[in-house]
């Protein structure tokens, strides 16, 4: 072998070895050494210090940052029902590990359960912190309209809603609780199905204002253009 060719083998084995080494080290660093671990957990999107609080657990601090699997920590997260989605982010620089997530918003309650928009059911951690409208229906079909007729509702007089009960598939009975000079009184509505929503709730609304109805206890709206009150 001339001086040439020997000493270009000898320069690529110098940088396949150099390479090997800073390999070992690499993996050495990432894996198993104590300077890239995870030092902070960072919640994003989720409501309450009580949700954030459980949804970082499911990462360690002091685990190395290597290790920490984006996508176990992912679908370990499928665990609450309450999270509609998750998404878990490495900042290498910062030594910290990023939970984005995307809550279910309660709508109403259905039993021990709640359901959100989309009529899907979820517990929530401490429920008494959530007022909503409690679902009376006897199927999916049912509590699916009775979510739609809900959200579908204006926000000041969503918040008077205590129950809303389902008969059939597309018919329903809202119990209204309104307190007026230290006075609760309780209502209830027949509302039929979800259409004529808007005027149905400003027939209400006029018909609630008038003296003479200070004292009702039923309307029936299913036909918004002849109401009764008794």
């Amino acid at each position: 072998m001339s001086g040439r060719l020997r000493r270009l083998f000898l320069s690529r084995r110098s940088l396949l070895f150099l390479f090997l080494i800073l390999f070992a080290s690499t993996a050495y660093i990432l894996g198993w050494s104590s300077i890239l671990t995870v030092k902070h957990v960072i919640v994003v999107g989720a409501p309450t210090k009580v949700d954030r609080e459980l949804i970082s657990q499911e990462v360690f601090i002091g685990e190395r940052m290597a290790r920490v699997d984006k996508r176990t920590v992912s679908a370990s997260l499928k665990k609450f029902s309450w999270l509609n989605d998750a998404q878990v982010e490495r900042n290498w620089i910062k030594s910290s590990i990023t939970i984005k997530v995307k809550v279910r918003l309660p709508l109403a309650k259905f039993g021990k359960s709640f359901v959100d928009s989309e009529g899907v059911l979820f517990s929530l951690p401490h429920p008494e912190r959530f007022a909503v409208p409690n679902i009376l229906a006897a199927s999916t079909q049912a509590r699916r309209f009775a979510a739609d007729l809900i959200e579908s509702l204006p926000a000041s007089f969503r918040k008077d809603v205590g129950v809303v009960s389902v008969e059939g598939m597309q018919s329903a009975t809202l119990l209204i609780e309104k307190t007026a000079q230290k006075r609760k009184q309780e209502i209830l509505v027949r509302w039929g199905d979800s259409s004529n929503t808007s005027l149905k709730v400003r027939v209400f609304q006029s018909l609630l204002a008038l003296p003479e109805n200070s004292t009702i206890v039923f309307m029936d709206l299913s036909a918004p253009h002849a109401p009764i009150v008794r």
